[in-house]
């Protein structure tokens, strides 16, 4: 029988070979008993000093079926602790009865204790986590995750801050990691999804939000969706269907797709078995501007009296809530959405008064280069507010960040009434009283680009993306002129209404113009905007501004004789 040879390899345990602190020979193992570790001798090193072999530091108890490595990675694994794989220097150093756990990256997983089923991939990546089912894929990755659980974030400072939010996913570097537009973080969101460079909601403790950007997207509040940002000009969907259920699409300083057609199905009502009726009046006097805001939900309508008012109302119940009062006698409204703010021109008092929505009070007013102010609309392109003079016939820009004009004002034709933004080529359209004629500015350059011939006094004005055109009320004509923005040329003949034609709007529901009257027709024409042609007359009395509100879906005219806002299908 052949002899039997055993090699045997130095031991001792952790403690002892601390207090010994030998200096092993070039090659020479030695194995501590108690942590089941080892080192390997380089001739020179002292114990203490010489790094371990394979970097495991845990507990002796621990179970076979857990896979370590790495300096004082899964340092504390006690029996209970299975499954768990833990690579990196500290890596998950405290588990001790978590299961199921992936760490890997310097200090990942490293507070958890008990947490299972958690799968943390880079430096410092769930490092605080506490709580169970949490994946951090990037650097730094939902780093301070004290007590949240089902999250997902991926990307460097992805979901860094939310420490105790739950069922969130964001992807991108440090999407959801912050909220608002300055730098407070996003601490408690949950059932959120972020997705984009720096995608963050728009508040704290927020939930069900969707942000989705390229960068820099900012929500808008719970329960609700942004595509984009602020600097998004269209939104494409190249086929399929769009279904909204329960609720409307809001464009907030745009509008949606260019054209629109090419979004199949979006339109439901668009046949001839379709009618507007009026479905109710609230009282204003005098009642002429009128904007939708978004952000709470509320019908602005200026009135065209002396001192001038705004009244707020509510589309839930179309009940007044508020009354601004002493912002002068009101010609046209707009809503800014990159600082949640309406501004009111006053032609009587030659000035724009800037709201807030949230307190329904008055911030600043602006006079510079203002004269006889009617028209006025916002620009999502370059962020900037444009208002129509009609005493000087030209346009003064407003920057709305700062709430003071911008640039030199722009020429335009003789006695400018409304002005109406066309996102498929970023250019404005001012029709001219006086001159019968559309003059077209270039936002980028503040330049006017050319000047449409129209008919005998246009007034209103409106951008239709269902068609891609722009169409403007011909008030002495009795017709609408159509203009293609590709060419800033008119299109085809003219729509002929009733007598007096004066503003113009459109209906994102049904896809239609609705047309309102200055003068002598009491009614407001709804036009099939596709077709050319009239659909139907609804009895509403004289009317003035025309406006859509997405909430209920409803049209709302405003009447300076008969002192009241009408409600429309």
């Amino acid at each position: 029988m052949p002899p039997t040879t055993q090699i045997r390899i130095r031991r001792d345990t952790a403690a002892n070979f601390t207090s010994a602190n030998p200096t092993l020979a070039l090659g020479e193992i030695a194995f501590e008993t108690d942590t089941r570790n080892f080192k390997v001798g380089d001739g020179t090193t002292a114990w203490t000093s010489l790094a371990y072999a394979t970097g495991y530091r845990g507990n002796a108890a621990a179970p076979i079926s857990n896979t370590v490595v790495g300096d004082g990675a899964g340092a504390a694994l006690q029996s209970g602790g299975v499954n768990n794989t833990i690579i990196g220097y500290q890596a998950g150093e405290r588990i001790n009865t978590g299961d199921n756990n992936v760490a890997v990256g310097l200090q990942a997983l490293y507070s958890t204790t008990g947490g299972t089923n958690n799968c943390a991939v880079g430096l410092f990546a769930l490092q605080q986590n506490a709580a169970s089912q949490n994946t951090g894929i990037g650097n730094f990755a939902h780093q301070f995750c004290s007590s949240g659980a089902d999250n997902v974030a991926v990307g460097y400072t992805a979901l860094r801050n939310a420490a105790g939010g739950n069922q969130n996913t964001a992807i991108g570097v440090n999407a959801g990691s912050l909220r608002g537009t300055g730098s407070d973080t996003n601490t408690a969101c949950t059932s959120s999804l972020f997705i984009g460079h720096d995608a963050r909601p728009s508040g704290n403790s927020e939930s069900n939000q969707v942000v989705i950007a390229g960068t820099a997207g900012r929500g808008n509040g719970s329960d609700t969706t942004t595509i984009g940002n602020s600097n998004t000009t269209g939104t494409f969907i190249p086929g399929g269907n769009l279904t909204v259920q329960g609720g409307a699409i809001t464009a907030q300083g745009g509008f949606i797709g260019t054209p629109i057609q090419r979004v199949t199905g979006f339109y439901g009502l668009l046949d001839d078995s379709y009618f507007a009726g009026v479905t109710g009046s609230i009282s204003a006097a005098n009642a002429r501007g009128i904007c939708y805001c978004p952000t709470n939900d509320r019908i602005y309508v200026g009135e065209q009296a002396t001192g001038g008012a705004v009244r707020v109302i509510r589309p839930s119940d179309n009940t007044v809530v508020a009354t601004i009062a002493s912002v002068g006698s009101g010609n046209q409204l707009c809503y800014c959405p990159t600082n949640n703010r309406i501004y009111h021109t006053s032609y009587a008092t030659s000035k724009v008064t800037v709201i807030n929505p949230e307190t329904n009070a008055i911030v600043t007013t602006i006079t510079t280069n203002m004269a006889g102010c009617i028209g006025i609309c916002y620009s999502p392109v370059n962020d900037r507010i444009y208002v129509g003079n009609y005493t000087n016939s030209d346009v003064t820009i407003i920057t709305p960040s700062t709430n003071t004009v911008d640039v030199s004002d722009i020429s335009v034709g003789t006695l400018p009434n409304s002005i109406t933004y066309c996102p498929s080529n970023n250019q404005l359209y001012v029709p001219n009283e006086s001159s019968d004629n559309v003059s077209v500015i270039d936002v980028a350059t503040s330049a006017v680009v050319a000047t449409i011939n129209v008919g005998n006094q246009p007034i209103g004005s409106a951008y239709s993306p269902l068609t891609d055109r722009i169409y403007v009320a011909n008030n002495l004509d009795g017709d609408i002129t159509v203009i293609d923005p590709a060419t800033n040329a008119t299109d085809g003949a003219d729509i002929g209404t009733s007598s007096n034609p004066s503003h113009i709007a459109f209906n994102p529901r049904t896809g239609r113009i609705y047309v309102s009257y200055g003068v002598t027709t009491a009614r407001t024409t709804v036009v099939d905007a596709a077709a050319r042609k009239v659909m139907q007359n609804v009895t509403t009395g004289i009317g003035r501004e025309i406006a859509y509100c997405p909430s209920n879906q409803r049209m709302y005219t405003t009447h300076t004789v008969g002192n009241l806002v009408r409600v429309l299908t």
